[in-house]
């Protein structure tokens, strides 16, 4: 931790750059965060395209923004931040350990991915991050039906 002007300045950065991620639109997350919360995701905001690329490659069909998809990613992302903890999960989000197991393999399926691999599960956890703190940016609309897209797409 620095302190004077040179602290003064950086906490300044952090604090803009935590500002633009929670200006996202989501406004169902509380109005105060810390820089850590969010601090990966604002570096990968530099260049969105890469953090929508990231996510794409990590989510798959998780990305399409949905009831069924968003109780899959929070459960996934919650989940991970456990250390991948079914009874951690499922205390924190009150729900049974059976419906987080299900909702695990539901997403992992849904992701295309096993949940085995450090690697995988790092790029998976900034996905989810990028998805919760900036859902504009990462996930995709569904296309409504009768619209143009969606005969082209039958």
């Amino acid at each position: 931790m620095q302190s004077g002007e040179n602290g003064f300045r950086k906490t300044a950065r952090q604090a803009e750059r935590a500002a633009r991620v929670v200006s996202d639109g989501k406004v169902d997350i509380s109005p105060v965060v810390t820089f850590e919360e969010v601090a990966a995701i604002t570096l990968l905001l530099e260049d969105p395209e890469s953090l929508r690329d990231l996510a794409e490659d990590s989510l798959g069909g998780l990305l399409l923004d949905s009831a069924r998809n968003r109780w899959l990613r929070e459960t996934l992302r919650v989940y991970l931040a456990n250390n991948c903890s079914v009874t951690a999960t499922a205390h924190d989000m009150t729900i049974h350990r059976n419906t987080v197991k299900y909702r695990i393999r539901q997403a992992a399926k849904e992701c295309g991915c096993k949940l085995d691999d450090a690697g995988i599960l790092m790029n998976l956890r900034i996905a989810l991050d990028a998805a919760w703190w900036t859902p504009s940016t990462v996930l995709k609309l569904p296309i409504p039906l009768g619209s143009v897209d969606a005969r082209l797409t039958v």
